[in-house]
């Protein structure tokens, strides 16, 4: 079942790429466990990770030379770092935006694959991953 939201309040970022970044589809059988299908993705160009760089950083910037001093620059109190970054895009990138992350705002991650260096942040306040993500972070 698809739900419309509707037009979300706050700070939106979006970049458009000149190819897709990914195609998934979950198939699902009442108990038994799901599985994901991903088509092969094309590189996102360097242009377009600069493009989400600055749109980050006019989100997040605090006027205090970042690092989440408490001042962004939007009310933000909630942030969502979710999927796994396509190829073209260093994990860094989360890391930037977790790093960022204003005093106050809550930050979900809905991902599990190269998020070391998210998680020494010490900014992940929610980790939503199941079981076998679970199993493979930790080795």
């Amino acid at each position: 079942k698809l739900v419309d939201l509707g037009p979300l309040k706050g700070d939106k970022l979006t970049v458009t790429t000149a190819s897709p970044t990914v195609t998934g589809i979950t198939c699902m059988t009442p108990g038994v466990e799901a599985t994901g299908i991903i088509e092969p993705q094309a590189a996102v160009l360097d242009i377009e990770v600069d493009a989400m760089r600055d749109g980050l950083r006019g989100v997040l910037d605090d006027g205090g030379g970042g690092g989440g001093s408490g001042r962004a620059k939007t009310n933000l109190r909630g942030m969502s770092i979710c999927g796994t970054c396509p190829p073209g895009v260093s994990t860094l990138l989360y890391k930037e935006a977790a790093e960022a992350k204003p005093h106050g705002c809550v930050l979900l991650v809905d991902s599990f694959k190269d998020i070391a260096n998210l998680l020494y942040t010490g900014k992940v306040d929610v980790l939503k991953i199941n079981t076998t993500e679970l199993t493979q972070l930790m080795g």
